[in-house]
């Protein structure tokens, strides 16, 4: 048997100091501790979270504007069911007669009308002839005879 062997040896061994490697190089000199630290090693799952966080609360408001915009669709088919479009056409038919109507009648009032001035005018010519011959009368008495 060796001496390696003896229950002896084999005691002494495990009784003494742990083997330490003290001639580990580390890449890093600083190890960085706190909740910084933790947050820079998650940094890709907390993103992810947020995104999909993001893209949870895009889908629901897209899913409510869509449910509004389907309300108010609905909404407007019901007001265009209620409308009679073979009535409105009627009346706009007689709007328009009643427009022709009125546009003949604006005519006839505006021809009127130039007739009405032009008797005015003969009538202010017909005073302003008749005043000329009497402002010579009265010129011709106002001057004093020469003898």
């Amino acid at each position: 048997m060796n001496e390696k062997d003896k229950p002896e040896f084999k005691i002494d061994l495990d009784d003494g100091e742990k083997v330490v490697d003290k001639f580990v190089i580390k890449d890093n000199l600083y190890e960085e501790q706190g909740f910084l630290s933790k947050i820079k090693t998650s940094i890709g799952k907390i993103a992810i979270i947020v995104l999909l966080v993001l893209c949870i609360i895009g889908n629901i408001s897209l899913w409510a504007a869509f449910s509004s915009t389907k309300d108010s669709l609905t909404e407007i088919f019901k007001k265009i069911e209620g409308i009679d479009l073979k009535g409105i056409k009627a009346q706009i038919a007689d709007l328009e007669s009643r427009i022709e109507g009125l546009k003949k009648e604006n005519e006839g009032l505006k021809a009127e009308l130039a007739g009405i001035k032009n008797e005015m005018e003969k009538i202010r010519t017909a005073k302003a002839r008749p005043a000329a011959p009497q402002a010579q009368k009265q010129n011709k008495t106002a001057k004093p005879k020469r003898r």
